[in-house]
Parts: C-alpha cells; sequence; structure tokens
C-alpha cells in the first residue's frame, strides 16, 4: 500500500508554519500526520523548500477526530478542507 492510500486528505494551509504548529498538536493527540507541499506532485517535503501551501493528511480513521481537534483550537476549520 503506498502512502497516497495511507493518507486521507485534511485540509490545506497558507504556510509551512501553520502546518507545522497543527501537525505537532495532531500528533500530541495520537493522530499520525503527514505534511505535502500543495504544488508539488511527489510526497517528500525535503525537496520542495521552506513556505508555500502545504496539505496536511491523516489516516483515515483519524480524519474525523482531526477535523474536531482543530475547530477546537481554531474556532474554524484552517484555510481549506474536503467534506470527502
Amino acid at each position: 500500500m503506498s502512502e497516497e492510500e495511507e493518507f486521507a486528505y485534511l485540509c490545506g494551509v497558507s504556510s509551512e508554519l501553520k502546518a507545522d504548529i497543527i501537525k505537532s498538536y495532531l500528533e500530541s493527540n495520537g493522530i499520525k500526520v503527514l505534511l505535502t507541499d500543495s504544488r508539488m506532485p511527489y510526497w517528500d517535503r525535503a525537496y520542495m523548500g521552506l513556505g508555500g501551501p502545504i496539505d496536511i493528511w491523516v489516516h483515515p480513521d483519524s480524519k474525523e477526530e482531526a477535523l474536531r481537534l482543530l475547530k477546537e483550537i481554531e474556532g474554524e476549520i484552517p484555510d481549506d478542507t474536503t467534506e470527502g
């Protein structure tokens, strides 16, 4: 199974800093997180440099809990999300 199949899109945020803060919070609550640069077709951020929009991915079974946690800390879901 590829990484793409193991993770579900959670939301996109406008900066790497915001993504890292969200990732840290979700992981501290037991949710595994993958961050990707939304402008690049591959998963490894090491090649992408700093800045730019970031997509946040979680395990499909954790998506509902992750959205609940984000709403709890943000008062709303970050920049964008999909309902799918």
